[in-house]
């Protein structure tokens, strides 16, 4: 069971998962880590290994929820030691989704696109299938001779179903079957991925 508590004269939501059976799991490339506890700004997670961690070193990774809801993070690691690795958020993490609260849901909701009808995104004349849209990341289909470390920095121009245009900038988390995943530094209207689905619904119902 998960323990809430507020810290210093901010306030700043801070929730500690005392259980490993229940708590979030970070994904680090083809690492899984226990989280310990989560703040929003900042994130404290188990490591035996703790050569993999260094003071400095920038972190792309997935947090994963229980529930099923997955959350880019990107942070820099302040500290190792055989208490956890703790790692700095750039960019916070909103409270309902520390809490489990979930005031939007809309707002973590991922929208998969099927083979036959997906948006393109374009960078430097190169041009990719996207495959699964969110407010905070999307997914696109690359290549098998393409190469996308983790942690480099992509972007394009996402071109929708409706034909609207939205430029955007992400670092890469991972490559999973052949799919880049990219956590999104300015991420995608709600309202947009919503018109989306409303526009799959229409051109496949029976």
């Amino acid at each position: 069971m998960a323990t809430q508590f507020a810290e210093d004269r901010r306030e700043v939501l801070r929730v500690r998962y005392p259980d490993r059976k229940n708590c979030p799991h970070l994904k680090v490339l083809h690492y899984d880590f226990h989280v310990l506890d989560l703040s929003e700004d900042g994130i404290r997670f188990t490591c035996p290994d703790t050569s993999i961690f260094v003071v400095g070193k920038s972190v792309a990774a997935d947090l994963q929820f229980p529930g099923g809801l997955d959350f880019p993070i990107d942070g820099t690691v302040v500290r190792v030691d055989s208490d956890g690795v703790i790692v700095a958020l750039r960019h916070p993490v909103p409270r309902d989704v520390i809490s489990g609260m979930g005031t939007d849901r809309r707002a973590y909701f991922r929208l998969r696109y099927p083979s036959l009808k997906r948006p393109v995104m374009i960078s430097h004349a190169r041009q990719w299938e996207v495959s699964e849209v969110s407010v905070h990341g999307l997914r696109f289909r690359a290549m098998p001779s393409e190469n996308f470390p983790a942690g480099t920095v992509v972007s394009a121009r996402i071109t929708f179903l409706d034909h609207t245009t939205l430029d955007i900038t992400g670092k890469v988390l991972r490559i999973h079957q052949q799919e880049v995943v990219l956590a999104l530094v300015q991420g995608i209207p709600d309202q947009r991925i919503m018109q989306e689905q409303r526009i799959l619904i229409q051109r496949f119902k029976a």
